[in-house]
């Protein structure tokens, strides 16, 4: 996953649903938002649970680093779950289903290698 293109696609995403929808200031304010580090983090779940969809049919490959890294992964799927129960607007599919994929057994293997 690459967080610079994958930041520049969610950053275009989000400003064109914008679109015709904000004012000068609102778009400042809007282009502002996107610029905090939160937004690298957004996209680069997203991209995430993008490729975890194409699994679906194929293999994909995590190497994460063993310990705090795939920690912070799961947790973020954890939150990401919960926010996308609580708000439901605007979520790809991919993120809705990220967390139920992570935890099938037919669909996620850990391996430790």
């Amino acid at each position: 996953i690459d967080p610079e293109l994958e930041v520049n696609r969610y950053r275009d995403e989000v400003l064109a649903k914008a679109g015709g929808h904000l004012d000068a200031q609102g778009k400042a304010m809007l282009e502002e938002d996107l610029r905090s580090p939160c937004t690298e983090e957004i996209a680069v779940f997203r991209a995430f649970a993008r490729t975890v969809d194409e699994a679906r049919d194929s293999f994909v490959i995590l190497d994460t680093a063993p310990t705090g890294h795939t920690i912070l992964l799961l947790d973020s799927a954890e939150a990401y779950h919960r926010e996308v129960m609580r708000a439901q607007g605007g979520m790809p599919e991919s993120v809705r289903q990220v967390l139920s994929r992570l935890r099938d057994p037919d669909f996620t293997r850990v391996l430790i290698v």
